[in-house]
């Protein structure tokens, strides 16, 4: 029962309450309805009607293939008649209609698989615990008693596991649930258009229950060969060997083309047991000794004899192996530790402050792996903010200082645009009118008209712009420039999306990092210890929160500058020196500042509210002994109002975390 409390001991249940958040936090930020991630509507009825036709077509062109003797070597004709026969099973099943949003979000949604595994290693890690300090042969004093610890253990990592699934993917499928909804579980799974060479005869919900079965295997894999690794190396090794091999594989899985003859690689790996829905795609089968094997059929069996081989390796390396301490690599370490320690530098209190905020306790890395999802997660412009060339060709051409010559210059283009639509659509009445109707001539005033109607289709916004600039600059005498307003207005108002899931990461990183930063010295038992000296008291009042402010502002630059670098990247922002009233959309900003001036503004008051957010985690954290604690205590508080803002009208967390109507 005392392993067992490692899982269920109040660090872990903290652990698991702060990454079951973000799961949540991120997922409901990616969960955009109005974007096309699968066919809905007509485009859906009309999959669903030619897909038998499309059964039909696959199996008549295998049997005609397979006739034809275009296969002459034993896997591959065995493999092209085990596809053939495999669709030939599905014709007859039926696909049915139905809401197909919330399953396909779920399963592209990737986060929690990530968060799975890190999950996982926070608790092998934990495991190692006495390695740390020394105490492994005061643990494992005799054999019979290392042989009961690894059997305990085994099982902590499997509870540890099905803990991480259950949290983890389940708090994804209720919130997909709740937001998109779970439609039709019992319809087949060539239901989802995803699916529609999946050679399977399974339901959608059996294909999730299979989904999550494989899913904890595969968390179970991978924690346990990660605690081999960490017992059988020295430390210095062990605890970068995990990482590289997870970098590794993820490397093969992603980079490797699913139609290389390398693909084995692909898919006898870590992450492809994790994301296991990849063999569900498509008919794959594996050559096995010259013969034709599913390769889900394979994976499954593979993963089996693995765990299996760990868990011998395991028995041995606890029951015999453990009574010699692993010196791989302690000569090289020890010669490079001599060296490190020639050249160290004496480290002040500031810099023991530094050291425990930013690497102790992990910030920089948790900040580092927000960036990441920030930029993974962004949006793609080209799709979400649609330009009308031609009213972009309008802009450039009268880009400049609204006034009187240039509003009667627009007049001027508007009356001559009118005057030739009157005009074409004169010529369309004469011609339609004559006895003898010519058809070249009507089509060729019919396309004049319709080009015409294009361009003032893309002219008059911004005519309308123009209008309201010199009517804003007639009344308040500031002067104002015709700006393009299509990158600015996705910044403010259209990809909200994107700026409140950098609000949200940027909350959860300065919880997670600063929640603990007074609770340390209490963990261990040294506040009284600092309080003596007039340094130490100095540093707890100084040092931390300087620490601490520079810590949110670098969160809120970096998180935030994600949106405003892809933006900058990918439609610019042009006439940064003009005044920030030159967009219609802050024509009402009190403050007389360029464009530039506004977003200097903008991050300065984001980085303010951050810095005093941070500020008050810490304080709130401060009241705790454990700094697990004051994180996890700091997680429920922003669930509880997470919770509330959904309920209601009102998001309760924009005065936290989304900074103003204008920022």
């Amino acid at each position: 029962m005392k392993e067992f409390s490692r899982v269920f001991g109040r660090k872990n249940w903290c652990i698991l309450l702060l990454l079951c958040f973000m799961n949540i936090g991120v997922f409901f930020f990616c969960a955009d309805a109005g974007k096309d991630i699968t066919l809905t509507g007509e485009q859906q009825q009309a999959y669903l009607e030619e897909y038998p036709q499309f059964l039909d077509r696959t199996v008549e062109q295998g049997q005609k293939m397979i006739s034809l003797g275009l296969f002459q070597s034993g896997f591959s004709r065995e493999q092209m008649q085990r596809i053939t026969g495999m669709y030939q099973s599905l014709q007859g099943i039926s696909v049915l209609p139905g809401d197909n949003r919330g399953l396909v979000l779920w399963l592209q949604y990737r986060v929690g698989d990530v968060l799975l595994l890190f999950y996982m290693g926070c608790l092998v890690y934990d495991l190692q615990a006495e390695r740390r300090k020394g105490l492994q042969y005061m643990v494992r004093s005799t054999a019979g008693g290392r042989g009961k610890l690894f059997f305990t253990r085994s099982l902590v990592l499997l509870a540890g596991s099905l803990q991480g699934v259950f949290f983890l993917h389940g708090s994804s499928l209720l919130c997909t649930k709740l937001t998109m909804g779970l439609e039709g579980l019992d319809r087949t799974l060539q239901s989802l258009p995803e699916f529609m060479r999946c050679p399977y005869q399974l339901t959608i919900g059996q294909f999730i229950g299979q989904l999550l079965l494989l899913k904890i295997a595969g968390a179970f894999l991978a924690a346990f060969l990660f605690y081999l690794m960490l017992g059988s190396f020295s430390k210095a090794l062990a605890y970068g060997l995990p990482l590289f091999a997870v970098c590794l594989e993820a490397a093969l899985f992603l980079l490797i083309p699913g139609v290389s003859s390398l693909r084995v690689l692909k898919y006898a790996n870590l992450w492809a047991v994790v994301f296991s829905d990849c063999f569900c795609y498509d008919a794959l089968f594996f050559s096995l000794f010259g013969h034709c094997v599913d390769a889900l059929f394979l994976i499954g069996v593979m993963t089996a004899v693995i765990l299996s081989a760990a868990l011998v390796a395991g028995a041995i390396l606890h029951s015999c192996c453990y009574t010699k301490e692993f010196h791989v690599g302690e000569k090289l370490l020890d010669r490079i530790y001599a060296v490190k320690e020639r050249f160290a530098l004496s480290r002040t209190l500031f810099g023991w402050e530094f050291y425990k905020l930013y690497l102790r306790q992990g910030a920089l890395l948790l900040l580092a792996a927000a960036v990441a999802v920030q930029i993974g997660l962004s949006f793609r412009y080209e799709y979400y903010y649609p330009i009308n060339a031609m009213e972009k060709l309008y802009y450039l051409k009268y880009q400049g200082e609204i006034d009187e010559a240039c509003i009667e210059k627009a007049d001027r283009e508007l009356q001559i645009l009118k005057n030739a639509e009157q005009r074409y659509r004169n010529i369309m009445e004469e011609l339609s009118k004559q006895e003898v109707f010519h058809a070249e001539h009507y089509g060729e005033a019919e396309g004049k008209l319709w080009e015409n109607l294009e361009t003032q289709k893309g002219f008059l916004p911004v005519y309308e712009e123009i209008q309201a600039g010199y009517e804003y600059a007639q009344k308040t005498g500031r002067s104002v420039w015709l700006v393009e307003p299509f990158s600015y207005d996705l910044l403010i108002n259209r990809d909200e999306q994107t700026r409140n899931r950098a609000s949200f990461l940027e909350f959860l990183v300065i919880l997670t990092a600063v929640g603990g930063v007074y609770a340390l010295e209490k963990q261990n038992r040294m506040s009284g210890t600092i309080r003596t000296s007039y340094l130490g008291r100095r540093a707890m009042l100084l040092y931390k929160p300087i620490l601490v402010v520079g810590f949110c502002c670098l969160t809120c630059l970096l998180l935030h500058g994600v949106q405003l670098f892809h933006i900058s990247e990918s439609m610019g922002f042009p006439n940064l020196t003009v005044a920030v009233q030159s967009l219609t959309i802050l024509r009402d900003f009190p403050l007389d500042v360029t464009i530039s001036g506004y977003l200097m503004l903008t991050f300065l008051y984001r980085m303010l509210a951050a810095s005093v957010l941070g500020l008050l985690i810490a304080m709130f954290g401060s009241l705790w002994k454990d700094r697990f604690m004051a994180m996890g205590a700091g997680a429920a508080v922003l669930i509880v109002l997470f919770a509330v803002s959904l309920l209601g009208e009102t998001n309760l967390l924009n005065p936290i975390y989304l900074l103003g109507k204008w920022c």
